[in-house]
């Protein structure tokens, strides 16, 4: 595990946090876990909402990019789209949701990335999702 503040490596503050830890990062893959408390504002009717999963795997995203840059801060970025989104499963309130993504390509400022996040030992949603990084530091 990777022991370094997540408030460190996302621009996201509270309460739009939906990432807590970041457990692996090489350039290709990353894999986050998220331990859902009753309180996120990503919170609905006791599970993470589609929002949150969504989220989630953005600010995973997001983690890895600021861990193998450090010394550039952290950068904005924005969702471009998400793609071939299956959502299989909203975990509950209390569980731990661990989120994987790799990288498929990097050209200039945009990522194309397949994301996949499991919970309680089943899969939970996967997508493909391009994102724009920008050169704004938080």
């Amino acid at each position: 595990m990777i022991d370094i503040d997540i408030l460190t490596l996302i621009p996201q503050k509270p309460p739009f946090i939906a990432v807590d830890k970041l457990i692996y990062c090489d350039k290709i893959n990353a894999k986050s876990s998220f331990l859902i408390d009753k309180d996120s504002i990503f919170a609905e009717k006791e599970e993470l909402s589609e929002a949150g999963i969504i989220e989630n795997f953005a600010q995973t995203c997001a983690a890895r990019l600021t861990y193998l840059n450090q010394d550039e801060g952290v950068k904005i970025g924005m969702i471009g789209s998400v793609d071939k989104i299956e959502i299989f499963s909203r975990p509950k309130v209390n569980s731990l949701l661990e989120t994987n993504i790799t990288v498929a390509a990097e050209v200039m400022n945009f990522l194309l990335i397949e994301a996949f996040s499991e919970s309680e030992g089943k899969t939970v949603a996967c997508c493909k999702m391009k994102i724009f990084l920008t050169d704004i530091n938080v």
